[in-house]
C-alpha cells in the first residue's frame, strides 16, 4: 500500500489559528518528509480563492453547510485499527462523526486530512455531517471471520475471493455482491489514499463509476507523489471520480495505465499547491463541497449533477506556467486542468444555464456559463460565442459519464480458472457481474470566414470522458464552440460545457 500524504487548514477563525492548525497538521504528517513554508506555497484559502470569495460575498458565502461527505482513510491493518481524526481534539467543534468502518484509533494521517476540511479553522467550516471509512478489503473466504467493513464493501459493495490460476499460484480477484453501489447518505467522497497490485482493479473502478453516475456523488482521489510516478488504478483512474495531483510536477504524470480501463486517460484532472497529493486531495475536497451547497442553491435543476461541478471545477483552474496538453490530448500531463479555484468557480456556477438558443442573439455573449445537454450520436451542437471586446483567455471544457451496468446472467458469472458458477462465500449467492460502456465526444472552437471555417483549436481524445480547450488572446469577432459525437452506441448521450474568458469582473 502506498500513501498520499496530507496536510494543510484554514478559515477565517483568524490568521494565527490558522498558522497553528498548519503548523500542527504539518508536525502529524510524517509519512514522508515535511514540507517547507516555501513548498505549501502560502495559505491555501489564498491560492484556491476561498478568501476572495468570502471577502466578496461575506456571510453569504458558500461554506459546504448541508453537504455529507464520506472520509476514507487507509487503516494500519486489521488488528491494529487506524482511520480516524482526533474527534475530542477540539478543531472539530459541530462537526458530527460517524465511524462507519467500527472502533477506531486515532490516525495521524486521517487527522491532518480532516483538519484541512472540517471544523471553524477547515476550509469547508459548514460540513457538519462526515461518514469516516477505512479503505480495507477483506481478504477472507471464512464465513466465520468478520472483519472491519471498509469502504470497498459498505459503499462499492466487493469483496476479494482468492484461488488458484492456470498456473497453481494463488491469484486475488474482486467480486461484486448483488446488490448495487450505496453512497449511505453522502454526497461527496475524499480518498487520499491509494492502491495497486495483483488485485482486480477494474471491478472497483466500474463501481466507482456506477456510484457517482447513479447518485450523482462526486468522488475525489489522489494519485502518487513524485514526478515521475505512474498514475495509480486506485482510484484516480476512475472515469468519472475527479483525480487530483501536486502542481511543480510533484506528483503523478501523465495518462492511466492497465489494469485501469482505457489506459491512456489524462490524469490528474485537477492540481492543488501544497507539495503532495494528501494536502491537495482534501482541499480540492473543500472547494468542491462549497460548490455542491452552491449549487443546492441555485434554481437551475442540473446545478447539482456531477457532470456539471467537474466541468465547472476543471474551466474556473487557474492554468499553471506552461501548460499545454500534449498533441491528441485533453490535459497537461503534469497539472491537469492547472490549480483549483473556487472563486472562478464558483462565478461560473453562479450564472444560469445558456443553452445553444439563448446565445444565438445575443450581441455579447457572457463571460462565463454553463449548460447541461444531451447529445445524439453522429451529431453536432454548436454553441455560437459572439465577443465584442479582445479577451486575455478563453477555456471551454465538457464532461460526461462512463456508463455502468449490473448483470446477475448466469453465463456471465463462471469462475476465470475453473468455469464453476461463481458464488460469494459469505451468501453462496452468484456474483453480479458489471459492464460498461462510454460515448466519445470531441470539442472545437471555430471561427467563421466567409463560406468556410477556421478551426482555432480542438480536444479530441479517443480515451477520455473530458474534452478541454485554452487559449490565449482572444480578438473581437463570432465564434462557434462545437460538440460533436461519434462513437458506436445508438442511446443519447448527457454531458455538461462550462466556459470562461478573462477578464472576469468582479462581484459585487
Amino acid at each position: 500500500m502506498s500513501y498520499a500524504p496530507t496536510c494543510q487548514s484554514k478559515r477565517l477563525i483568524g490568521a494565527a489559528q490558522h498558522l497553528l492548525v498548519l503548523a500542527l497538521v504539518m508536525g502529524v504528517v510524517s509519512c514522508e518528509r515535511d514540507p517547507t513554508p516555501a513548498e505549501s506555497n502560502g495559505r491555501p484559502d489564498h491560492w484556491t480563492g476561498i478568501a476572495a470569495l468570502e471577502h466578496q460575498l461575506g456571510d453569504e458565502a458558500p461554506t459546504g453547510r448541508g453537504i455529507a461527505i464520506g472520509h476514507v482513510e487507509s487503516s494500519g491493518d486489521n488488528t491494529n485499527v487506524q482511520y480516524s481524526p482526533h474527534i475530542g481534539s477540539g478543531f472539530f467543534d459541530s462537526v458530527s462523526f460517524t465511524r462507519a468502518s467500527g472502533p477506531s484509533k486515532t490516525s495521524g494521517h486521517a487527522d491532518a486530512t480532516a483538519r484541512l476540511i472540517y471544523g471553524p479553522a477547515g476550509l469547508a467550516p459548514g460540513v457538519q455531517r462526515v461518514r469516516l471509512y477505512q479503505d480495507v478489503i477483506d481478504e477472507s473466504n471464512d464465513p466465520n471471520v468478520h472483519l472491519p467493513q471498509g469502504w470497498l464493501q459498505q459503499c462499492l459493495r466487493v469483496r476479494r475471493l482468492q484461488y488458484v490460476d492456470e498456473e497453481g499460484n494463488d491469484a486475488i480477484r474482486l467480486l461484486t455482491e448483488s446488490q448495487p453501489p450505496d453512497p449511505q447518505g453522502c454526497d461527496l467522497f475524499t480518498h487520499s489514499w491509494i492502491r495497486g497490485g495483483s488485485i482486480d482493479c477494474e471491478q472497483v473502478l466500474t463501481r466507482v463509476d456506477y456510484l457517482i453516475d447513479e447518485h450523482d456523488v462526486i468522488v475525489i482521489a489522489g494519485v502518487n507523489n513524485q514526478g515521475n510516478s505512474l498514475v495509480p488504478p486506485l482510484l484516480a483512474s476512475s472515469f468519472n471520480a475527479i483525480a487530483v495531483g501536486s502542481g511543480g510536477r510533484r506528483s503523478s504524470t501523465g495518462y492511466t495505465q492497465p489494469p485501469a480501463a482505457a489506459p491512456g486517460r489524462c490524469k490528474p484532472d485537477i492540481v492543488g499547491r501544497m507539495s503532495q497529493t494528501s494536502y491537495n486531495t482534501p482541499i480540492v475536497t473543500a472547494v468542491v463541497a462549497r460548490l455542491l451547497e452552491a449549487a443546492r442553491r441555485s434554481p437551475h435543476e442540473h446545478a447539482r449533477r456531477a457532470e456539471v461541478i467537474k466541468a465547472v471545477l476543471l474551466t474556473g483552474a487557474d492554468k499553471s506556467v506552461g501548460f499545454e496538453p500534449e498533441p491528441g490530448r485533453p490535459l497537461d500531463p503534469h497539472h491537469g486542468a492547472g490549480s483549483v479555484r473556487l472563486d472562478t468557480s464558483y462565478r461560473i456556477l453562479d450564472t444560469p444555464p445558456y443553452s445553444p438558443a439563448a446565445l444565438q442573439d445575443m450581441t455579447a455573449t457572457p463571460m462565463r456559463g454553463w449548460s447541461f445537454e444531451t447529445i445524439a450520436n453522429r451529431t453536432v451542437t454548436t454553441y455560437p460565442i459572439t465577443i465584442d471586446q479582445p479577451q486575455s483567455e478563453l477555456c471551454v471544457t465538457i464532461t460526461w459519464h462512463r456508463r455502468v451496468e449490473i448483470h446477475s446472467s448466469q453465463s456471465a458469472l463462471r469462475h476465470p480458472v475453473t468455469g464453476d458458477l461463481v458464488l460469494h462465500p459469505y451468501t453462496n449467492k452468484p456474483i453480479y457481474t458489471d459492464t460498461f460502456r462510454t460515448a466519445n465526444l470531441n470539442l472545437a472552437l471555430l471561427r467563421p470566414a466567409g463560406d468556410d471555417v477556421d478551426i482555432l483549436a480542438k480536444s479530441v481524445s479517443r480515451v477520455d470522458n473530458v474534452e478541454h480547450i485554452y487559449l490565449k488572446d482572444i480578438p473581437v469577432g463570432r465564434y462557434l464552440i462545437n460538440v460533436s459525437r461519434q462513437d458506436r452506441h445508438d442511446e443519447d448521450w448527457t454531458y455538461a460545457i462550462a466556459w470562461r474568458m478573462r477578464p472576469i469582473e468582479a462581484l459585487d
